[in-house]
């Protein structure tokens, strides 16, 4: 099984199927679209504030040898 080529199928398959969703809510006069880009940056603000979190803690806390 040639692994990079399987990625490069499936990796278009989920690209069409992405497209294919965002055309549909966008037809959908965009509300539900509008609604999923809200809840996106909401869960990407919090992954970042937990990193920044996490990095703080590395530098505060001794280090275990």
């Amino acid at each position: 099984m040639d692994w990079s080529q399987t990625r490069k199928i499936n990796g278009k398959i989920i690209s069409n199927l992405r497209k294919q969703v965002k055309q549909r809510l966008l037809v959908e006069h965009g509300e539900d679209y509008k609604q999923a880009a809200i809840a996106l940056k909401t869960v990407d603000k919090y992954w970042e504030v937990e990193a920044k979190q996490y990095q703080q803690y590395k530098r505060e806390s001794p280090a275990s040898s």
